[in-house]
């Protein structure tokens, strides 16, 4: 393969991207610089698979990556490279003379990566898989204006005026935000909705739902993979239920890895939600591993309203609801529970041939969840009535 006189160099490089994004941008970069033509699959041991080219899947689509050992042959450049398949690393065996071009060719692929990287502010699950957000809309949420000025200042804000942030001195650092509030109370809502905002100023936004005992390391590569694509916000989902459902060797390690995998200085967001703050290790509530804990689902009569009025048309609204009394009967409920309100009250409507959604309809849709509300809450550890 190389003159004999040649000293040959076998080295790597490792690259602060998922293998997929490496494996991509190696194609791209390899066809502008040198033609499919020069591209040429081996097998380098017996056991190893020469090049693949495969799949991969980006936002929107598919695209190509290239994966495994390969020979180039160029005139610019002639050697062996690997990509990995399961970590970031391109390994190549190359004449000395051609040691400048190859550095030169790794140098073009970080550069690839660093514009066009198929995760970087993109929203995606642990395992990869981008995570569609075109149904999530703030209108859909009410929040009380406490609530609301909360979310805007421990959460939003930091995302959508970094720059001024930063010029008044604050730093985003491993910032940890839990949501808590009973089900159907819009945490997990809220968390997407924040996604989309990422989306919109440059944000990687990295989904962890409960885990299992068997993906007991999938909150620790969840910010491994935020290291690389930050700034990022790691959504780390029911915090609790790991707290429930692992020992407390397992639950002390997800501290550990939310408290030092990551540097000071990493630009990364840690949202977490819990249907019960008091569900939580009291170390996990300490200052400095807890920034912010924001209740959601306490809605007085005027959110009541609001998500009512969001769901039935206003022609269809008696222009006198009672919405005191209307509220009176929604105690505790959050608001996946109001919105229901709204669409039983319209099946009563079309069942009884009316047009109008009056005060006692409303109130007897809001009864008629009540059993239904005590049994979640019953499930969900809230109430032993």
């Amino acid at each position: 393969m190389f003159n004999s006189f040649s000293r040959k160099i076998n080295v790597g490089k490792y690259f602060e991207y998922s293998p997929r994004d490496v494996a991509i941008a190696f194609k791209a970069v390899a066809e502008e610089r040198y033609g499919t033509e020069a591209i040429h699959g081996v097998r380098k041991r017996i056991f190893r698979s020469p090049v693949m080219i495969d799949l991969i899947k980006v936002q929107g689509g598919e695209t190509q990556g290239i994966i495994g050992s390969l020979l180039i042959v160029h005139p610019s450049l002639r050697g062996t490279f690997t990509i990995g398949q399961k970590i970031s690393l391109i390994e190549y065996e190359i004449a000395e003379q051609y040691k400048a071009e190859t550095l030169s060719f790794l140098d073009a692929i970080d550069a690839y990566l660093k514009t066009k990287s198929i995760y970087q502010g993109k929203p995606i699950d642990i395992s990869g898989e981008f995570i569609d957000l075109s149904g999530i809309n703030q209108d859909d949420l009410i929040y009380a204006p406490s609530t609301h000025d909360e979310l805007d200042a421990n959460l939003w804000t930091l995302i959508e005026k970094g720059d001024s942030c930063k010029a008044a001195g604050i730093t985003i650092r491993k910032r940890r935000v839990l949501l808590t509030g009973q089900f159907g109370a819009g945490k997990t809502t809220t968390a997407l909705l924040t996604a989309k905002k990422g989306m919109r100023h440059g944000w990687t936004f990295i989904r962890v739902p409960p885990s299992s005992r068997k993906e007991e390391g999938a909150i620790g590569a969840a910010l491994e993979l935020a290291r690389h694509y930050q700034p990022a916000i790691v959504f780390i989902e029911e915090i609790d239920h790991e707290q429930r459902s692992h020992n407390s060797y397992a639950f002390k390690k997800i501290l550990d890895d939310i408290d030092g995998a990551l540097s000071k200085s990493a630009e990364i967001i840690i949202l977490m939600t819990a249907n019960k703050s008091d569900a939580i290790e009291g170390a996990m509530q300490r200052p400095g591993r807890m920034d912010a804990i924001i209740e959601l689902g306490k809605l007085t009569t005027p959110e009541i309203r609001k998500i009512i009025e969001a769901t039935i048309r206003s022609q269809h609204l008696d222009q006198n609801i009672a919405w005191g009394k209307v509220a009176e009967h929604c105690t505790d409920y959050p608001p996946a529970f109001v919105r229901e309100i709204g669409t039983n009250a319209l099946l009563s409507m079309v069942s009884k041939n009316q047009t109008i959604i009056t005060t006692d309809i409303l109130i007897g849709a809001a009864d008629r969840l009540r059993n239904q509300h005590k049994a979640c809450a019953r499930a969900m550890g809230f109430s032993k009535d």
